[in-house]
């Protein structure tokens, strides 16, 4: 079933697939399938560094061992989850031209393009032009439409009984404010920005 799916033209945003599948290695077999496929891609199952070296080449974001997730793991896992969601569909789940430039919005949190461009050491021009060519939007429309859609799935990522509840809301909370103005900035600008996100 998941080679039918790869295979086929369907888009998907995140990928979280097991590394072992009915006894085989069949999770690095998956990844080198379609080794094109957007980044977009958490691999869960990792028992060895080898495994993880393997999986890493093959084309995974990031590796987790099942049995050691923690709550701050689980965490750590449902914000991947989320961050790289928001970003492969606000990039339309095309594989973007400098993916450093892209991350750099979730691994530092950043709230301007002119912050953007310089914790990238470009140009604003660079920047423009990653966006234009990537996600036809312009830096400061990605990045609110980039932080309200990571809002969104932040917050509905987890419930309350579950581990990591607790950390992945302290982390909501210090960020509320700004979250909140990217979400009314994506609504009151709902014309200007990519629409099919909305679809």
């Amino acid at each position: 079933e998941a080679k039918k799916t790869i295979g086929s033209s369907r888009r998907h945003h995140v990928w979280l697939l097991d590394l072992t599948l009915n006894r085989h290695n069949d999770g690095i077999d998956l990844l080198r399938m379609k080794n094109n496929f957007p980044y977009c891609v958490v691999l869960t199952g990792c028992r060895s560094a080898e495994d993880t070296t393997k999986a890493i080449k093959a084309g995974a974001f990031e590796c987790y061992d099942k049995e050691n997730l923690f709550t701050e793991r689980i965490n750590s896992l449902a914000q991947s989850v989320s961050n790289l969601s928001a970003l492969s569909f606000s990039l339309r789940a095309i594989r973007p031209s400098d993916w450093e430039c892209f991350t750099l919005l979730f691994n530092n949190f950043i709230k301007t393009p002119e912050e953007w461009a310089d914790q990238y050491f470009k140009t604003f021009r660079s920047i423009w032009n990653f966006c234009k060519l990537n996600s036809e939007m312009t830096p400061k429309q990605f990045v609110h439409v980039f932080h309200s859609l990571q809002f969104v799935l932040l917050s509905d990522c987890l419930v309350k009984d579950k581990p990591g509840y607790d950390i992945l809301i302290g982390l909501i909370e210090k960020r509320l404010d700004f979250y909140l103005e990217c979400v009314d900035f994506v609504l009151k600008n709902f014309e200007n920005v990519y629409a099919p996100l909305f679809f």
